[in-house]
């Protein structure tokens, strides 16, 4: 006999899950690599969880990637009449 299939419990607000919060980062892979049942290529940045960023990258084959740069605002210059 197969086992049955079980749906995952429900939450307090009837939704599907255990409430956990997931929490992302973004990593740039320097090898290929699976993460979460996903192809990762080298050289991209992805967002993944925090458990899945953390093994990458103390295994090597991530790099915690850079912030994107906010640009720089324009100054104003005084309007000469």
């Amino acid at each position: 006999m197969l086992p049955s299939r079980t749906l995952p419990p429900l939450n307090n607000e009837g939704e599907v899950g255990n409430g956990l919060l997931f929490f992302l980062m973004k990593i740039t892979c320097t090898r290929n690599v699976m993460a979460s049942g996903q192809a990762l290529e080298a050289g991209q940045v992805y967002d993944v969880t925090n458990a899945d960023g953390e093994l990458l990258i103390r295994m090597g084959k991530a790099v915690e990637a850079a912030a994107p740069a906010k640009p720089k605002a324009k100054r104003k210059t005084k309007a000469e009449d």
